[in-house]
């Protein structure tokens, strides 16, 4: 959910004055829960999904060449979430379809490791 950003007011004297805004509520963890929720219909049945940090990488390619070269060959690759924009964090969600299923297997049970 995107919260918009709170205006200025004129008070009768000519002045401005800003709205505040205070938590009633707040869920650290619904982005997780949303993205949880939305993956089932984003998605294909064989891709993989991926979170990264974008400060781990100077540019995309060396993200998919990491994949690649520790998990597998891959046919394709989609960025789900641009970071920057509504994700605070500054994570990347990337989708991959492998061209063996054995490597779509291993992500999902081995996982990926790296700045260790």
């Amino acid at each position: 959910m995107r919260v918009p950003p709170p205006q200025s007011r004129f008070t009768s004297d000519g002045s401005t004055t800003s709205l505040s805004f205070v938590s009633i509520y707040e869920d650290e963890d619904l982005s997780n829960k949303l993205v949880a929720d939305k993956a089932p219909r984003i998605l294909h049945p064989s891709a993989v999904l991926f979170t990264f940090l974008q400060s781990d990488f100077a540019k995309q390619s060396d993200l998919f060449k990491l994949i690649s070269d520790k998990i597998g060959p891959i046919d394709e690759v989609q960025i789900i979430t641009k970071p920057g924009r509504t994700n605070l964090k500054h994570e990347i969600y990337v989708q991959v379809n492998f061209i063996r299923l054995s490597d779509s297997e291993k992500a999902v049970t081995e996982g990926l490791t790296f700045k260790n």
